[in-house]
């Protein structure tokens, strides 16, 4: 079987494996007439071939997208948590970048109400996985922090003495420069009335602590930004995103606590929800996909170096299916909490008409 590459689709998960130095592209969703086409399928795309490989394997997470990922470096694995979908409940699963295998993790204390649209974030110094906000399946936007541990597969809601204002579409990544996970954008409602987040915050796991570093970015856009960022050196690239009014183009970097925008010549188009990711082996960050409101859904890829410029890949070369073996499921302790899943956002706001719908349906 014969592939060009991943469908147009926006929210879709990508990271880099490090291990076999490639990008990982999972999931994703396609507008449709009334729903989204929810994705799960997995990607391989190869930089220096500039080609893509289909992974197809057997066991793996239903459709989804606007997924809490991270990768985590101590096990060598990617985790994602819930994501819109049309589970009945809040899933948690792993897959394996050692053997290529997904497998439905079941940890005590799962976070509830079960979310989207909210970021994961890996702290390296303390191996720990951190989780702020989100659009909770039950409609509510919480402001609360939760920590998940890999090496005792469990959650652990926080309670920091002081905390950000609750938020959805934010960015959330590890800073080794102060030692801690940061955190910027996003979007608010409480009850009728909504705003955006135009700051910067950090989060420190041994004090429990979030310290507000700056009250207003000089980013145009507020939330649903791609972003990316190198666990290294802590500079983070951003892209495109949204004021709640109009869509952007603009790139920013951030390092050191500063962020400069760039204007190379030539770059993606305006767009919310695309994937990106840093390959730190050829020292580039990858775009794919997202939302531009005058076109629609995208398929096309890019790629920022390291002087600044952005290239359109062609990231259509014809690549055969890759089958690996299914694993066996792992099974641990559960104490799953069941959720009403929101099975269908629409893009999230309905105060810009990019946000056309946002629908609950409870499921019993």
């Amino acid at each position: 079987m014969v592939f060009a590459g991943p469908s147009k689709r926006i929210g879709a998960t990508m990271f880099y494996d490090p291990i076999n130095e490639c990008m990982l592209l999972f999931g994703g969703a396609q507008s449709g007439a009334t729903d989204y086409n929810r994705f799960n399928d997995l990607w391989k795309y190869d930089y220096s071939t500039d080609t893509w490989t289909e992974i197809n394997l057997s066991t793996k997470p239903s459709g989804r997208f606007n997924t809490p990922a991270a990768y985590e470096s101590e096990n060598n694995q990617l985790i994602i948590y819930g994501g819109e979908s049309t589970d009945s409940e809040p899933q948690m699963w792993a897959f394996s970048l050692e053997d290529y295998s997904w497998r439905r993790l079941h940890p005590t204390n799962m976070p509830s109400p079960g979310r989207c649209n909210t970021p994961l974030g890996y702290d390296e110094k303390s191996k720990k996985i951190i989780m702020f906000g989100g659009m909770g399946y039950d409609g509510s936007f919480p402001s609360d922090t939760w920590v998940y541990d890999a090496a005792g597969n469990s959650w652990t809601r926080m309670a920091p003495n002081g905390s950000p204002h609750g938020r959805y579409g934010h960015a959330l990544f590890y800073d080794p420069v102060n030692e801690a996970v940061l955190m910027f954008g996003g979007h608010w409602f409480e009850g009728s009335n909504e705003g955006f987040c135009p700051d910067l915050w950090k989060y420190d796991y041994g004090s429990n602590s979030w310290t507000l570093l700056e009250e207003n970015l000089p980013l145009s856009a507020q939330f649903w930004h791609s972003y990316s960022a190198s666990s290294l050196d802590g500079v983070c690239t951003i892209f495109g995103g949204t004021n709640g009014h109009e869509l952007f183009d603009e790139t920013w970097i951030y390092s050191e606590g500063e962020f400069t925008q760039i204007a190379p010549a030539s770059h993606p188009s305006t767009r919310i929800l695309a994937a990106m990711a840093y390959d730190s082996v050829n020292n580039v960050t990858l775009l794919f996909g997202g939302l531009d409101y005058a076109a629609g859904d995208s398929a096309d890829l890019w790629a920022l170096k390291e002087n600044g410029a952005w290239v359109k890949l062609a990231g259509a070369g014809t690549q055969t299916e890759e089958t690996h073996p299914v694993p066996p499921e792992t099974n641990t302790t559960s104490s799953g909490i069941p959720g009403f899943p929101v099975t269908s956002v629409l893009l999230g706001l309905l105060i810009i008409p990019i946000i056309l719908r946002y629908r609950k349906h409870a499921h019993i």
